[in-house]
């Protein structure tokens, strides 16, 4: 009669190392982040921020003496209407995620999902494609 397959329980929050600003202008940290951080109740970290290539770094050190650290909760979020608004991210229509790229020096970069960084291509007569 029927031909039911069995479907999990499948949770983003603990797939890969992510940011994401949500409309209420905050950011939120995946839950495989806070894990990789260690993070607990009122842990404080440095934002940064690259406009070019639509990045958000985050550190727990900061080389400037007048750099203020955000502060996150239990949960993983932090009060982010500033930050977000002086880097032009929009949340008003819909979350903004930003997932995990690799390190510089001691700041983790998160690139901003679905952002194209301006690479060209070019084909060959087989189809294939070269970036330029």
């Amino acid at each position: 009669m029927y031909n039911f397959v069995p479907v999990s329980k499948y949770d983003q929050r603990l797939k890969g190392l992510s940011i994401t600003a949500d409309k209420n202008e905050r950011l939120a940290m995946s839950a495989e982040l806070k894990k990789h951080l260690n993070h607990s109740s009122g842990d404080s970290y440095y934002l940064y921020f690259d406009s070019e290539l639509r990045t958000i770094g985050i550190s727990r050190t900061s080389s400037s003496e007048d750099h203020i650290p955000h502060p996150f909760d239990a949960r993983g979020y932090t009060n982010a209407k500033h930050f977000l608004r002086m880097c032009g991210i929009d949340t008003s229509l819909h979350p903004v995620k930003f997932i995990y790229e690799g390190n510089e020096k001691s700041i983790m970069a998160f690139k901003q999902v679905g952002f194209c960084r301006g690479h060209s291509f070019k084909s060959d007569k087989n189809g294939n494609l070269e970036r330029i």
